[in-house]
C-alpha cells in the first residue's frame, strides 16, 4: 500500500545519507484543539500517525523549504499547515516599507484516513506601508495687538510619502496524497473532506501619507498534486 511507503519516500527527498540518519519518525503525534505545533529547525516533520483535532495548526519555520511525511493522518475541521511568509512590519524590522517575506516551498506526502478540512498555506507576506510624507504647513495665531495673523512656526518643506514594501512571493505546494474511501474537495470552503491551498504572492504595501506608489505584489507560487489513488499514468494533476 502507498501509505506504508510514505516515510521512506519522504526521507529520500532529503538527499544525502547524513540527513537520512538524522531523521526519525514520530510514532504518534497528537495536536490538540487550537494547539500550534512548531516544527524543529530542520523544517522536517515525519510521523507514522498524525492526529489533528479541530483548529490544530502545524507551523513550519519561515525562510527554508518545508518537508512533511505522514503514513496515516486523522484531520479534524479547520486545521492548518502553515509555511507562509511573514508580513513586512515596522515594529519588527524598525524599517519603513519593509518587504513581505517569501512563503516557503512545501513538500507534503500524506495518507488521509479521515479529513474534516485542512488549509495548506505557503502564501507570501504582505508589504508594509511606506513612510509618511509631510505637506507644506505654516501654523498661524492671532496676534493680541491689531487682530492680524502671523506665522507661529516655520513652514515645513513638502515631502512625498514613501512607496509601500514589496509583497513576498508565494511558495510552491507539492502535495502527494492518498485517501481512505473518500474523494477530497480542493479549494471548496465549508465542505467536508476539503483541502484549501493558499499559494498567492503577498500584496504590496500602501504608500505612506502623501505618497502615490504602492509596493509591488509578490509572484504566486505553484501547485503540484499527485493522487496516489489513481493509476500511475494519470496521477499528476
Amino acid at each position: 500500500m502507498y501509505q506504508r511507503l510514505i516515510l521512506a519516500a519522504t526521507l529520500l527527498l532529503l538527499g544525502n545519507a547524513s540527513q537520512l540518519r538524522a531523521q526519525s519518525a514520530i510514532s504518534r503525534l497528537v495536536i490538540n484543539e487550537n494547539e500550534v505545533y512548531l516544527v524543529g529547525p530542520d523544517n522536517v516533520l515525519l510521523a507514522d500517525t498524525l492526529i489533528m483535532h479541530h483548529k490544530a495548526t502545524i507551523q513550519f519555520n519561515q525562510g527554508k523549504p518545508a518537508l512533511m511525511g505522514v503514513n496515516a493522518a486523522f484531520i479534524g475541521k479547520n486545521c492548518k499547515i502553515i509555511a507562509k511568509g511573514l508580513d513586512g512590519s515596522f515594529r519588527r524590522t524598525g524599517v519603513h516599507a519593509s518587504n513581505g517575506q517569501d512563503g516557503s516551498p512545501a513538500e507534503v506526502n500524506i495518507h488521509f484516513v479521515t479529513l474534516g478540512s485542512l488549509v495548506i498555506d505557503t502564501g507570501g507576506g504582505n508589504g508594509d506601508t511606506g513612510e509618511d510624507g509631510v505637506s507644506e504647513l505654516a501654523s498661524t495665531i492671532k496676534s493680541d495687538g491689531d487682530g492680524t495673523y502671523k506665522s507661529a512656526a516655520p513652514v515645513r518643506a513638502t515631502k512625498a510619502g514613501g512607496l509601500g514594501g514589496r509583497g513576498g512571493n508565494g511558495g510552491t505546494i507539492t502535495l502527494t496524497y492518498s485517501t481512505q474511501d473518500f474523494i477530497p474537495r480542493f479549494n471548496q470552503y465549508r465542505k467536508q473532506n476539503s483541502i484549501i491551498l493558499l499559494y498567492k504572492g503577498g500584496t504590496g504595501g500602501k504608500p505612506g501619507r502623501y505618497g502615490k506608489v504602492n509596493g509591488k505584489d509578490g509572484a504566486d507560487g505553484e501547485v503540484k498534486l499527485v493522487n496516489m489513488n489513481l493509476p500511475a499514468n494519470v496521477r499528476a494533476q
